[in-house]
């Protein structure tokens, strides 16, 4: 069979055109009736095998964000945090542990990241990171069980470390495959599934955490004149379903088989390579202020983020137990407003910065992330938070487009991949001074003050910084 003949047939079948058309069209060039009969029935099979394979490959990333999302909305992050705090770890431990797992979570990360230039990793590899996400909320529901302080923060640090890892993996895994079968359409639709499900998640998972508290429900039975009792704990229920979830889903990778191919690189080549990197990156953002201050902000935005995030939770817990839809479920309602309204985000900045300038938007959406801390100060309510709430992660969502649109203008492309690249862990580096100060002002002086000194830091300072950005930018522009 002429390979010509068929690689233009599969062409023109996959324009939807007609077979007849197509075998008139490939007959007037002088090609055989035979050939080209035969190279339609092959490249038709070829076609149709094709198909097959993407609607299953498809289909299988719908399960598996189906498995994913429940793992991650029974296990919040939040939940993560009051339940730590409830065994006994001071708000001082609380902030101090989460900002460890953010900083190894970028460190890994980045680590990752360079491995991807050199190397394809197995996708085995990235099942069992999936795995062992799993595995540490068994850990933690085994800490809070012993009321073991030290096998929470185990558990904590390596949900931190394995997220980080599987994270960036299976998005460039997702990323190709969806490339590959020309779905890049799909990421939003599987995005938004994926909130949904994590809504639901969040909803059964507080359900079940205040239904049967820490301290235990009792149910007692009577079987072949027997009594039995057996004692539900909300966090062995949810903190299980997440671990299941997760398990399975990472299981679900296990059945994609892609050989690795070149040369194994050792650990420790990736780990120089990307200390190599950023010692080089580190000179030359040094010398381009206007990524220096770029970077400034994003480290006290973080910072904001971070120590914001150790809290909150715990916060409405602490404060409205009592009152609304009780102590994780008001948690649950304020978080989920929050995270499906965060889908209009980009949408909105995108339209306005066209009319009002990237610039603006970018300031917009700082002033509104700093509104989510002043609301849990200045006389906190649960509605009044859960609009701060709402407002701060659309504000943090309106900041992340913004930022990404400004830098097109603001840093050539060689200067903005390195920027996108290192700028996380860039921010690590104070994070060691800023977080132990931040969660020690916590301990001391009260969440309340906390969060004005967090809103403080995004209006007071982070605004300031990005108008001497522009200062910077048109200075440049006149040189």
């Amino acid at each position: 069979m002429n390979n010509e003949i068929l690689e233009e047939i599969k062409k023109e079948l996959q324009e939807n055109q007609d077979i007849e058309e197509i075998r008139t069209k490939l007959i007037s060039k002088g090609y055989q009736e035979n050939d080209v009969d035969e190279a339609i029935t092959s490249a038709s099979a070829q076609i149709l095998s094709q198909k097959k394979s993407s609607r299953a490959g498809t289909g299988k990333y719908y399960i598996k964000t189906f498995f994913d999302r429940t793992g991650f909305g029974f296990g919040s992050r939040q939940y993560v945090n009051i339940l730590f705090n409830q065994i006994g770890a001071s708000i001082f431990l609380v902030g101090l542990i989460n900002g460890i797992k953010a900083i190894l979570s970028v460190i890994i990360s980045s680590i990752v990241r360079e491995r991807l230039k050199q190397q394809e990793v197995k996708r085995s590899i990235v099942a069992l990171s999936e795995v062992f996400l799993g595995l540490s909320f068994v850990l933690m529901i085994v800490a809070f069980y012993f009321k073991s302080l030290y096998l929470f923060i185990a558990g904590m640090l390596l949900f931190g470390i394995f997220f980080a890892y599987y994270n960036d993996l299976f998005n460039r895994i997702f990323k190709k495959r969806l490339q590959e079968d020309r779905k890049d359409y799909l990421v939003g639709k599987i995005t938004h599934y994926g909130l949904l499900l994590t809504a639901i998640s969040l909803f059964i998972g507080a359900y079940l955490l205040d239904k049967f508290p820490s301290a235990g429900y009792t149910l007692r039975f009577v079987l072949f004149e027997k009594d039995y009792a057996i004692t539900f704990f909300g966090y062995t229920v949810a903190f299980g379903i997440a671990a299941l979830a997760l398990i399975i889903s990472g299981f679900l990778i296990l059945g994609e088989k892609k050989k690795v191919e070149g040369e194994r690189i050792r650990a420790i080549e990736t780990v120089r390579n990307t200390l190599r990197n950023y010692k080089n990156t580190f000179s030359v953002f040094f010398k381009n202020k206007i990524i220096l201050v770029l970077i400034i902000a994003g480290t006290i935005t973080g910072l904001v983020q971070t120590l914001g995030n150790s809290y909150y939770g715990i916060f409405i817990y602490n404060n409205f137990r009592q009152i609304g839809f009780g102590g994780f479920m008001n948690v649950a309602i304020i978080f989920t407003i929050a995270l499906l309204t965060s889908i209009i985000a980009p949408m909105i900045t995108k339209r306005n910065a066209i009319e009002y300038g990237k610039f603006p938007m970018l300031v917009f959406g700082t002033l509104l992330m700093a509104i989510m801390p002043l609301s849990y100060y200045y006389k906190p309510n649960l509605i009044s938070i859960a609009m701060g709430t709402i407002l701060g992660v659309i504000g943090g969502a309106i900041t992340g487009v913004a930022q990404g649109l400004l830098t097109l203008d603001l840093i050539n492309d060689y200067e903005r991949k390195m920027y996108f690249e290192s700028v996380s862990l860039f921010a690590t580096i104070p994070f060691l001074i800023t977080i132990p100060i931040g969660s020690y002002i916590a301990q001391i002086f009260g969440l309340k003050t906390l969060f004005l000194i967090l809103a403080f830091l995004l209006a007071g300072v982070v605004v300031p910084l990005y108008f001497f950005i522009v200062i910077l930018y048109h200075k440049k522009e006149k040189i």
